[in-house]
């Protein structure tokens, strides 16, 4: 029951009659959707900004090679975004997942590693057909690092 109470205020008609009542725009929603991609840009920048002020000549470059970095920051900044638009339109985090209670979340997540279990051979089976595609033969040589 408490399942399907979290997943009806999720529901499009939900949705629609909680923008009708409180008179929410639209925009935050619409600008949500390129937010990640603005986010990863300004991050990437700002660690560019900071190999520039060091002497780099190349930090466009050099930032590059910091990517968990800069993704960390534009993972962070989307979920706060997240959060701010969940809590606007009168949700909670959990609400968008359909659960009720964290009790509920952890319930649904034990079923997570016995899926991935299942799917975790046909992986494998993609990974090798696609490597003998490409013809690449370094793929199966454990002992030589990448290039």
């Amino acid at each position: 029951m408490s399942v399907a109470l979290a997943a009806a205020k999720n529901a499009p008609s939900s949705i629609a009659q909680r923008f009708a009542e409180s008179r929410l725009a639209w925009w935050p929603v619409l600008l949500f959707l390129p937010a990640r991609l603005v986010f990863a840009f300004v991050a990437q920048g700002l660690v560019a900004t900071l190999f520039a002020l060091r002497g780099s000549a190349s930090s466009w470059y050099d930032a590059a090679a910091w990517w968990p970095v800069y993704s960390t920051v534009t993972d962070v900044l989307c979920l706060i975004s997240l959060v701010w638009l969940t809590r606007r339109e009168g949700l909670g985090l959990l609400d968008l997942f359909g659960v009720r209670n964290l009790r509920a979340a952890t319930r649904q997540l034990v079923w997570a590693p016995p899926y991935f279990l299942a799917v975790l051979p046909a992986v494998a089976v993609a990974a090798v057909i696609t490597q003998l595609f490409y013809d690449n033969r370094d793929f199966f040589d454990f002992r030589r690092a990448p290039r």
